[in-house]
């Protein structure tokens, strides 16, 4: 009879423990639930919060971009910067902000790229020019012309009465031609050589590397 009672007792005591066991476990669970409720919607409005700040970080961005387009744009009317570049065994200049003449339309005969800008002889013999114009070279002079070349700063062409005139840079002499009667003319960066009409060849300008050095017909 006293062993039947003290394994009832036992009994008890073993399901009393579980069911604390239990209810401990069930408590920390809707702790730890409460816990990942409560933070998720601080997080969310945190991250909500910077969204603002991100897109305001990329319009000022962007902003800045629209800015030095309008400084670049706005900057060729400024003077010329030579600038140094080794090519064909010598250093050539290329200018930088130059001041820029629009293209222009029409009908042209022909046309001739130079080094940055370019010069074309309309149906009626003028000359118009468009590019770079820092040194004048896109800037001709009235007349009538058989055909132009465009050289790297300075610009040649022969009139129809066989003389050739010459506007740009000058710096070596290459835009100064000699007198005569030419079939055509053709604007190096330094110098300038053309063909008279008797077949001749006469260059004037630089004689670097004996550029204008023409003695045969």
């Amino acid at each position: 009879m006293t062993g039947r009672i003290g394994g009832r007792r036992r009994g008890g005591l073993a399901f009393s423990l579980r069911g604390v066991a239990a209810l401990l476990l069930t408590m920390l669970m809707v702790a730890a639930l409460a816990g990942c409720g409560g933070d998720s919607p601080d997080d969310g409005r945190e991250r909500d919060s910077s969204r603002p700040e991100a897109t305001e970080s990329r319009e000022e961005a962007a902003e800045d971009r629209a800015a030095r387009r309008e400084t670049r744009q706005a900057s060729p009317g400024a003077t010329a910067e030579p600038e140094a570049t080794e090519a064909a065994g010598g250093a050539m200049p290329r200018l930088r902000g130059v001041e820029v003449v629009e293209e222009t339309e029409g009908e042209f005969a022909s046309v001739s790229a130079g080094g940055g800008h370019t010069c074309g002889v309309r149906r009626d013999g003028a000359v118009a020019c468009w590019g770079d114009d820092g040194e004048g070279q896109a800037t001709p002079p009235g007349g009538e012309f058989a055909s132009v070349s465009a050289g790297g700063g300075h610009t040649c062409g022969v009139t129809r009465d066989g003389a050739v005139a010459c506007w740009g840079r000058d710096g070596k002499g290459q835009a100064t031609p000699p007198a005569g009667e030419f079939a055509s003319v053709s604007a190096g960066w330094d110098h300038t050589c053309g063909v008279m009409r008797d077949g001749a060849v006469a260059c004037w300008g630089s004689q670097a590397r004996g550029l204008t050095a023409a003695d045969f017909e």
